[in-house]
């Protein structure tokens, strides 16, 4: 970040709506991420941003976003695409709060497990903003509930994830619906290949920002790693959860299998936690991670997936229990600890085969993890 760059939302010239909302909430400085981007998305620039989990990085798209939105006008305008129902149904809150003394701008979310009905009626009614995973947006645009010709800006939140073969192509077959002049933002914490290759196709000379983690960002983590083999890493995870006392733990495996697994034993342990993955019912989904954000739960065991986009102020801990396949879910996995300037721990669980995965996950966050005792 230019340490010169002016950084209070003031000189932004925003809509009296949402400097309003802006007061309300404390705001008084811009984050890295926001005063980097927000006056080039104001000024129509296509970016792709960088920056770790909880850095601000919602607002810092939001905020421009509907300063942009043109009132006369009751087309969509704005497309916010998300990997997950969650992440999604947190920026669609964070756009509903930016927007709300703006009673003439409407804003609607397209997700799976929802009724497709309730969301064709708010289609039908008029939207300007819509945020949505991929499947049911694609899902609306087959059928025709909504109109593209006026959508001037598209927003990849976490985009590495989106782009990855999992999304590839659905967000391939929605990009090319909209028009070609439209504004495009890719906002993630990690920049794998295929975010490059999607950038030059589907993107006009984009700005690249970079918000790097400061040595005392990097120090706001604890690191781990305890070793155990397969058979002994549930005991291993009872004697962490011993070792590393928190009243907020998020647990991370990489099956639904682990995840039910860790479950029951952790309620055989009497610790209060609950259990998140896909195949789970929404409404249980929404009612859990609404427990665990207002600290009713101790313990949360999901998988990636379903965790994507969980914004936990509170987290004092993430544990993996299952090593992740690469390092950038490493670094979206413990991005959800040490927030707001709080202290928070990471402990990795790895067995004697994965003691390279460790390595490149240490060179990628420059950070040692620390070796712990079982």
């Amino acid at each position: 970040m230019d340490k010169t760059k002016p950084n209070n939302f003031q000189i932004l010239n925003l809509s009296q709506e949402i400097m309003q909302v802006i007061s309300e909430s404390g705001f008084t400085e811009m984050t890295s991420i926001q005063s980097e981007c927000i006056p080039l998305v104001l000024e129509g620039r296509d970016l792709v941003a960088q920056s770790k989990t909880g850095s601000g990085k919602t607002a810092a798209f939001v905020i421009p976003l509907l300063q942009k939105i043109d009132l006369t006008k009751n087309n969509p305008q704005a497309l916010i695409l998300c990997p997950t129902r969650e992440l999604c149904d947190q920026v669609f809150k964070q756009t509903s709060k930016f927007s709300k003394y703006n009673r003439h701008l409407k804003v609607t979310q397209l997700i799976g497990g929802r009724p497709l009905e309730e969301q064709e009626r708010a289609l039908a009614y008029g939207v300007h903003v819509m945020v949505g995973t991929p499947g049911r947006v694609l899902e609306h645009l087959k059928n025709k509930n909504f109109k593209t010709d006026q959508i001037k800006m598209l927003v990849l939140d976490e985009a590495d994830r989106l782009l990855d073969d999992a999304f590839s192509e659905e967000i391939k077959t929605i990009m090319d619906s909209l028009p070609q002049t439209r504004q495009t933002l890719f906002f993630s914490a990690t920049f794998p290949e295929v975010m490059s290759e999607l950038s030059q196709k589907y993107q006009m000379n984009p700005a690249r920002i970079i918000i790097e983690e400061t040595e005392n960002t990097k120090l706001q983590i604890e690191q781990y790693v305890y070793r155990a083999e397969k058979p002994e890493k549930m005991d291993a995870l009872i004697k962490i959860l011993k070792n590393h006392p928190s009243k907020c733990t998020l647990i991370f495996c990489r099956t639904k299998v682990a995840v039910d697994e860790i479950g029951k034993r952790l309620k055989q342990e009497k610790m209060t936690c609950e259990i998140l993955h896909a195949d789970l019912k929404q409404v249980d989904r929404d009612a859990t991670t609404a427990a665990f954000r207002k600290g009713k739960l101790n313990v949360l065991v999901a998988t990636d997936v379903a965790a994507r986009g969980l914004d936990i102020d509170i987290l004092e801990l993430v544990i993996n229990f299952d090593l992740p396949s690469s390092t950038e879910i490493y670094i979206h996995r413990i991005g959800r600890t040490g927030r707001a300037g709080r202290k928070g721990c990471a402990v990795s669980i790895a067995t004697d085969y994965e003691k390279d995965l460790v390595l490149q996950i240490e060179a990628a966050t420059g950070v040692a993890m620390i070796p712990g005792k079982l």
